[in-house]
């Protein structure tokens, strides 16, 4: 009799190991994403036509940055803040290209703007309101 009764419990038990996770069936995980990319995000900038600017004090917005560069011969000091950074740019500035900002993520470029806080004319060092200008990202 106690043949019969561990007969059922071993067969109880083999059907419970044949159904358990150990065979791991089914799709294998997806892979990871691939490591974000750094890379540059460059902007154009529209000056007002009666001004002779001669610096702009910028905000950076939309995530991390790496650093701030000229383009087309311009010096740029710049501080990353939480939200971006901040930067100073100076020399003859005219239309066409301003900036090189350099992201963590390359992939996330479109997050990223620009805003000119105020300019400054060349001889007289007058403010020029930040509105006066248009900053625009290269696409």
């Amino acid at each position: 009799m106690r043949r019969r009764a561990l007969g059922p419990l071993a067969a109880l038990s083999l059907v419970v190991w044949a159904c358990g996770d150990g065979d791991q069936v089914g799709p294998p995980p997806p892979p990871p994403p691939p490591p974000a990319e750094p890379g540059p995000v460059d902007f154009d900038v529209t000056t007002s036509a009666d001004v002779d600017d001669g610096a702009l004090l910028l905000t950076v917005f939309g995530g991390p940055v790496d650093s701030v560069r000229g383009l087309a011969g311009y010096d740029v000091l710049d501080a990353p803040i939480a939200t971006g950074a901040r930067a100073i740019v100076y020399g003859a500035i005219v239309d066409g290209a301003l900036l090189r900002v350099w992201v963590p993520n390359a992939s996330l470029a479109a997050r990223y703007s620009v805003r000119v806080d105020e300019g400054a004319r060349r001889a007289t060092y007058e403010v020029v309101p930040g509105a006066s200008y248009t900053v625009s990202r290269r696409p």
